[in-house]
């Protein structure tokens, strides 16, 4: 070991030495100079793996939203027309068939009204079924007088004409005599003059009335459009009475609760009466924003679960697919909704649930409204895949 080289003292009574830099390395030197090293190897496997993963662990792009539980069958039972409700057959929960009455309007007033019109339609029918047999009777009775008037008429002329001869005016037109004879010219042949005149008067009537009797045929052909028409009337008023009768269009179980509160209720054509619906078959309602619901295309994958059954065996992972997407509807909006109001009435999401996705699942724990969390894969690549199609798109999107 060499010894220390000796050092001037910068003070009397302070003496002071250098350390000697030939000699060993202090092991706190060391020991970070390692720290360092490990440190930097650290970060650098880090980043490596971090980079592996981004190029090559394929991840899925997901939406998390919230749905409904919905039957994929359910029909809406509206009054057919407008009335009371008179009956009402059904309960909530009731199975029903297709086909089957569940409630009943009140008809009273229909079935008097059917009763009237029948009156009515048979008095049409009676006196129609008169006027037309009895035309051809009147028009033959009319054509019988009318020849008789007229052998009347020539039987008086004949008169007429002796009667001239017998005062010398057998040469004078009868006919121009006729029309400008005037009573008390001459006694004797004034009742000659009267009764040819009377003769043509009947003879003219009778023809007058057979001309109106042809122009029955016009009121027979009226009476017949006014009788379709209350026939046309009157099977309106039996389809109303038959459509009172309220029958499922489907095979299913009610859904409201409490129908037979609606005995006695006024309801206006087209109201809500009853909700049947087929709860074997059932479907996810899930509500998604506008800037999302540009991600979402029919057929993507999509996992639900039901937090109703978390304390049940059943609680499972519902899977299937988007089935469709459009602008959820508004109740009560029939104009075309604005574009503030597309903004916040957001897009529904139908996901159907088939007989895979509740294999599992027993059918009488599902319940109409049920909330479902759900979750739509909307793509899947690796991190750098998905951060390439993200720009893409919204460089894209003016």
């Amino acid at each position: 070991m060499t010894a220390p080289r000796p050092v001037t003292p910068l003070s009397p009574r302070f003496p002071q030495r250098l350390p000697d830099a030939s000699g060993p390395t202090p092991s706190g030197a060391s020991f970070i100079r390692r720290a360092v090293i490990a440190t930097f190897a650290v970060v650098g496997l880090v980043a490596a793996v971090l980079v592996t993963i981004a190029v090559s662990v394929p991840f899925d792009a997901m939406i998390d939203a919230t749905g409904a539980l919905e039957p994929r069958s359910l029909i809406v039972l509206r009054a057919p027309q407008a009335g009371a409700v008179q009956a009402m057959l059904v309960r909530a929960g009731d199975s029903v068939r297709a086909g089957q009455v569940v409630a009943y309007l009140d008809t009273l007033a229909l079935v008097a009204q059917r009763a009237q019109l029948r009156t009515t339609l048979a008095v049409a029918r009676a006196d129609l079924g008169r006027t037309v047999a009895g035309l051809p009777i009147d028009s033959a009775i009319q054509r019988e007088g009318i020849l008789a008037s007229e052998a009347s008429l020539a039987q008086t002329r004949s008169v007429l004409r002796e009667r001239l001869a017998e005062y010398g005016r057998g040469a004078a037109d009868i006919d121009s005599l006729i029309r400008t004879w005037r009573v008390g010219s001459h006694v004797a042949l004034d009742d000659a003059v009267s009764q040819v005149r009377g003769a043509a008067a009947a003879l003219e009537q009778r023809r007058a009335t057979l001309r109106q009797l042809s122009l029955q045929r016009f009121d027979q052909s009226r009476g017949q459009d006014v009788l379709e028409g209350a026939a046309t009337e009157l099977r309106l008023l039996d389809e109303r009475i038959r459509r009172a009768a309220i029958r499922s269009p489907t095979s299913g179980i009610v859904l409201t609760e409490q129908p037979e509160r609606s005995i006695g209720a006024m309801l206006g054509e087209g109201e809500s009466l009853l909700e049947v619906a087929d709860l074997s078959r059932w479907q996810l309602d899930v509500y998604v924003r506008e800037q999302d619901a540009y991600r979402i295309a029919t057929g993507d994958r999509v996992r639900a679960e039901l937090p109703a059954l978390q304390s049940s065996a059943d609680v499972v992972l519902l899977q299937s697919r988007v089935a469709s997407v459009a602008l959820a509807p508004e109740l009560g909006q029939a104009s075309k909704p604005t574009s503030m109001e597309t903004l916040n009435r957001g897009y529904r999401v139908v996901v159907p649930l088939d007989s895979a996705a509740l294999a599992h699942v027993r059918r009488d724990r599902l319940k109409r409204g049920y909330t479902a969390r759900v979750k739509i894969l909307t793509d899947r690549g690796t991190m750098l895949q998905l951060l390439w199609r993200s720009i893409r798109h919204h460089a894209s999107t003016p």
